[in-house]
């Protein structure tokens, strides 16, 4: 399903895009939808993609040696999260879980 564009303009990353590069944006884009608790990759999966919340939160962590969890973020609608691995090709460095029915829109 393809993105809505007028979401993309209020993620900072797209926000100085015009009308439309935002709509050939959007059209590139997958909708993908998680639900509460559910895990959207673990730290050390591979990488190559991002993603934009629409709806919900999404919390990206690590655990430590004893399983306790390092929140880094909650990301919420118009954040993204996951360009990292996207940028330096290696794999992910953190986990993310959606923490709320959440949306996201997957680059």
């Amino acid at each position: 399903m393809a993105a809505d564009s007028a979401l993309l303009s209020n993620v900072p990353l797209f926000e100085r895009l015009d009308e439309e590069e935002r709509s050939l944006l959007a059209g590139q884009l997958e909708e993908v939808v998680f639900q509460a608790g559910e895990i959207i990759f673990k730290r050390g999966d591979p990488g190559g993609a991002v993603f934009i919340v629409a709806s919900g939160q999404v919390q990206i962590y690590v655990e430590d040696t004893t399983g306790s969890r390092i929140v880094f973020e909650t990301a919420k609608v118009g954040d993204f999260f996951g360009e990292l691995s996207l940028l330096d090709g290696d794999p992910r460095s953190a986990s993310a879980q959606a923490i709320e029915p959440t949306r996201t829109l997957h680059v």
